[in-house]
């Protein structure tokens, strides 16, 4: 049990973690806490609450957007997505520069596809991932066709990756496909999902009856506290 001066220096590190740019989510996989305790620590902390930082940063988003910025600096600038950027500048009125400024980037992700660039090519040159990039050049109608024993081989690595607790978010980021694909390739091997997380939560479950706490086992099956909670209530 940490003392009281230990939580007080691990609340002061807390604090400067929020301000140096950390989100709630990173703080507490870092001191696996809750992101409510992060939260709360924070505004003890003499911090703004999340709702008013948020609104703090969508305002310099779209000042910064209206300065020139693009969206790929702007999504390394505040760690946010594409979607996520276009919802602040639309609700800033700035819906119809955003779509020609997309226009352009749609436009020269289709050039280099057809210079003959590989999707993580061009995930790397615009900073995003393979799914965004594929999902994009799919909406114009290009496609990568890749053989069908790479086909094989690549569901092979997908069903070992399975078997091995690996989420299917994970998974579709990886290989650059949907869930849906996953959920087939699965299907087609036998393999339930539902299974697979009923032996990973016996496995939680017997880790905390072992002793391990369950700050640790959270970090350990990379889930959140309250997530490793409900299943060990169960």
């Amino acid at each position: 049990m940490p003392t009281r001066k230990e939580n007080i220096q691990r609340n002061a590190k807390i604090v400067a973690a929020i301000k140096s740019g950390k989100t709630n989510k990173e703080v507490a996989e870092k001191f696996a806490i809750t992101r409510e305790s992060v939260r709360l620590i924070g505004l003890k902390g003499g911090l703004l609450s999340f709702r008013a930082q948020k609104k703090i940063r969508n305002i310099n988003v779209i000042e910064d957007f209206k300065k020139g910025r693009t969206v790929k600096e702007l999504s390394l600038k505040y760690k946010l997505c594409d979607s996520c950027l276009q919802n602040i500048l639309t609700a800033g009125g700035q819906s119809s520069e955003f779509q020609l400024r997309t226009k352009l980037i749609n436009k020269k992700i289709k050039d280099l596809f057809h210079h003959g660039f590989s999707s993580r090519k061009i995930a790397d040159v615009f900073n995003q991932g393979r799914a965004t990039i594929l999902l994009k050049l799919h909406k114009q109608g290009l496609y990568y066709r890749i053989s069908k024993e790479k086909t094989a081989d690549r569901n092979k690595e997908i069903i070992s990756d399975i078997k091995n607790g690996k989420k299917a978010s994970e998974i579709s980021d990886k290989y650059s496909i949907g869930i849906k694909r996953i959920n087939q390739i699965t299907g087609a091997a036998g393999i339930s999902y539902s299974k697979i997380r009923q032996i990973r939560n016996e496995k939680i479950i017997r880790d905390i009856e072992n002793g391990t706490s369950i700050q640790k086992v959270a970090l350990k099956y990379k889930m959140s506290v309250v997530q490793i909670y409900k299943i060990f209530k169960k």
